[in-house]
């Protein structure tokens, strides 16, 4: 190497590096440096050549091997390297802030979080940026304190706090901030992680679990009590302290047409006072009862259905549910809220949850009340009962009697309870208990010498098993009945039977040879009557017709006057005869079809005076059993009457109907014609009775005592109501075949 030009120095590129170097020491007499490397041993190795000037024309040549260095500083790069791609491949943000506080790293992570790219943020104060206004005057009073103090709260720890993005939302993240020093300087280093995602979570489980803790609460109420009220508290405690929002809770139960506070927790003195108690239909409570539907409303400041007392509350939202049993609504539940807006769907259907739970509880608490109801009704009829009862056990020993078993034993509770069937001298009633116990229901029928009286009883005995939940017999019932006085009254009653079937013997015997009687008599009317009456008329009518001209007018009216009173006093007979007939003729009970026989009636009358204008009113399809041969004589007559008494009616009526009554049902026959005075209304079924002369309306005078005699006979009742030019009714009714 002695004598050789540095430009000859292998490799040649290190001879040019050397020379231009030399060149620039020379002419500028300072120090320079040369970086080589070179390959010994397949291996690279690294040199540093420091160029000393020692004259004008000499330097001298340092070279030390550099290769450990070398890879030093290349293992920094590469580290460095890493980091700033592991920092910048986060998934949190990793912020760097100097310590005024400006941002002086920002990686992706926290251009995503933020929404502030790393040149928009760069250089830019952290606080003003990322920092809600309400927390950068603390931001900033902890970092002065740190820099003078060297104390800080946040520092090396996780917290959770709120940030801000870019479009000025905040959300909630959770930071670790760290200081470091740095060449001489001090920076922060925060990592920032957005856990909106795990606080909604978090807050989700949260509520989840109060909502769970309200229906558990409830739902253990609910079955470990009956208890109405204490239910309804306890759910109303439980909705106002586990769920968000609700500020109040009134629970209303419908007794009658009012609304009664029956739970609450929340409501002042003044709400109770004035909103106890809520009468029908007022309020929103009351429109929840009547709709049997949920309320929701957001804003009670524009509710119409929310009373004075809510607005005293400060409710500003409310949910009203009714509450039903058996389908019907029977109270509700209202929640309050001093917030607008206060309620979602999923508070919504937690609460129907909770609805369902203290319908449990009110079907529960009725269940029990009706047992409770059922329990006194039995033990009432138990004590009350005038038949001696008594309980058996399996053993066959008495656990328990009522007064009258006493009574008819002539003995005392004390004395009754705890005897056993086994041990009593008298064994009568043995055999059907065991009957008994065996499931079987069985009767006795004896005699029982009574201990104190030492009178002779008649007892009826029956005995009934009671079975438990699985249907096995665990004791019996026993029924013992005094019958001596009904067993006395029983051969008394059996005795006046005998007595009375000869009395009916011999009356009947005695309406026969009546009837005979009668019968003779209708026949001795019908034809040694009309003889003489057919020959006046027939005698009349012959010297009126061959002696016309020689008689004069008065004769000739008298002879008129003769024939017209003979066929009246015929037409009496028929009309008596008719009336006898009545009562002995046989009747076949079939439908009748009472509208139609008006109908028929009425369509008769008008054929015979079609002139006659009359206004017509039958109920349709007016049906009943009864003879109908019967019922239309009846018809006829009452229809008659009316159409008769109604001839000097200028805007005649006629009405058939029907009417109910709590017994049975009533028909009517009612007319606009000329009335009667009520004062004799007892005189007009009696024959030959006229309330009105026969210049005014004909008539025979025994119409009505007919339509007496056929509705008596269908085991009805007529009678009648009327005013003299008003129009009269005539009410009857029939015994329902």
């Amino acid at each position: 190497m002695i004598d050789k030009k540095i430009q000859d120095v292998p490799p040649k590129i290190l001879g040019n590096k050397f020379k231009n170097a030399i060149k620039t020491v020379l002419k500028t007499s300072s120090i320079s440096a040369v970086d080589y490397w070179l390959e010994i041993n397949n291996e690279k190795k690294y040199y540093e050549a420091r160029l000393i000037p020692l004259t004008k024309h000499q330097i001298i040549i340092i070279i030390r091997n550099s290769t450990e260095a070398k890879k030093a500083q290349e293992n920094l790069i590469e580290s460095e390297e890493r980091i700033r791609l592991i920092i910048e491949n986060a998934l949190d943000a990793v912020i760097m802030i100097d310590e005024k506080g400006t941002v002086i790293d920002w990686n992706s992570q926290a251009e995503r979080i933020f929404g502030w790219t790393k040149k928009d943020i760069i250089g830019k104060t952290m606080s003003d940026m990322i920092i809600p206004v309400q927390h950068r005057t603390a931001h900033k009073k902890g970092l002065r304190k740190f820099l003078k103090t060297g104390e800080s709260k946040i520092l090396d720890r996780r917290i959770e706090i709120t940030a801000l993005r870019k479009n000025s939302e905040e959300f909630p993240v959770e930071l670790s901030v760290s200081p470091i020093h740095m060449r001489d300087k001090l920076v922060f280093s925060a990592f920032v992680s957005d856990i909106t995602i795990r606080k909604k979570a978090e807050e989700d489980l949260l509520r989840k679990n109060k909502y769970e803790s309200i229906i558990s609460s409830v739902t253990k109420s609910v079955h470990s009590s009956i208890d109405l009220a204490q239910v309804l508290q306890s759910a109303s405690d439980s909705i106002c302290t586990n769920m968000d929002g609700v500020d109040a809770v009134a629970i209303y139960i419908k007794e009658d047409m009012k609304a009664v506070l029956k739970a609450h927790i929340g409501l002042t003195n003044d709400y109770i006072n004035s909103a106890g108690i809520i009468p029908y239909p007022k309020g929103f409570t009351w429109k929840t009862l009547k709709d049997n539907k949920p309320i929701y409303c957001k804003d009670a400041g524009k509710d119409k259905h929310i009373g004075p007392a809510g607005i005293r509350l400060g409710t500003k939202s409310y949910v009203s549910l009714p509450l039903t049993y058996e389908g019907k609504p029977v109270g509700t539940v209202n929640t309050h809220s001093y917030s607008k807006n206060a309620f979602d769907d999923e508070q919504l259907n937690m609460l129907k949850i909770v609805i369902q739970q203290i319908e449990v509880a009110i079907r529960n608490a009725n269940k029990a009340n009706e047992l409770k109801q059922s329990e006194q009704r039995y033990r009432t009829l138990f004590d009350q009962s005038p038949i001696g009862i008594c309980i058996f056990d399996k053993d066959m020993t008495i656990t328990e009697c009522n007064d009258s078993m006493v009574r008819i034993f002539q003995s005392s509770r004390d004395k009754i309870i705890g005897l056993n069937m086994h041990k009593l001298k008298d064994q009568t009633f043995l055999p059907i208990v065991k009957d008994a116990l065996d499931g079987k229901i069985a009767y006795h029928e004896s005699f029982y010498q009574a201990s104190t009286s030492n009178a002779k009883l008649h007892l009826l005995a029956s005995v009934v098993p009671i079975k438990d939940e699985a249907g096995n017999v665990d004791s019996v019932m026993g029924v013992v009945e005094d019958i001596t006085q009904r067993k006395k009254d029983e051969n008394e009653i059996r005795s006046l039977n005998i007595d009375l079937e000869k009395r009916v013997a011999e009356r009947t015997t005695q309406l026969r040879a009546a009837n005979n009687e009668l019968e003779a008599f209708s026949y001795s009317v019908s034809h040694d009557l009309r003889s003489p009456l057919r020959a006046m008329d027939g005698f009349s009518q012959a010297v009126f017709e061959d002696y016309h001209d020689k008689i004069d007018d008065k004769g000739k009216d008298y002879l008129t006057r003769i024939r017209k009173a003979s066929q009246r006093m015929s037409d009496l007979i028929d009309d008596l005869l008719n009336l006898s007939r009545l009562t002995r003729s046989d009747m076949e009970f079939v439908d009748v079809n009472l509208s139609k026989l008006v109908s028929a009636n009425i369509d008769e009358l008008k054929r015979i005076e079609p002139k006659r204008k009359i206004k017509i009113k039958i109920k349709d399809d007016v049906k009943v059993k009864g003879d109908h041969r019967l019922l239309n004589i009846a018809i006829e007559n009452l229809v008659g009457n009316a159409w008769k008494f109604t001839s000097k009616n200028s805007n005649p009526m006629i009405e058939f109907g029907v009417s109910n009554s709590s017994e049975n049902r009533i028909y009517y026959i009612k007319d606009n014609g000329a009335g009667f005075n009520m004062e004799y209304a007892g005189k007009l079924f009696g024959p030959f009775q006229r309330l009105h002369s026969d210049q005014d309306y004909r008539a025979s005078g025994i119409g009505l005592a007919t339509v007496q005699r056929v509705i008596t006979r269908h085991g009805g009742k007529i009678w009648a109501e009327g005013k003299e030019g008003k129009g009269a009714t005539f009410f009857f009714t029939l015994t329902e075949a």
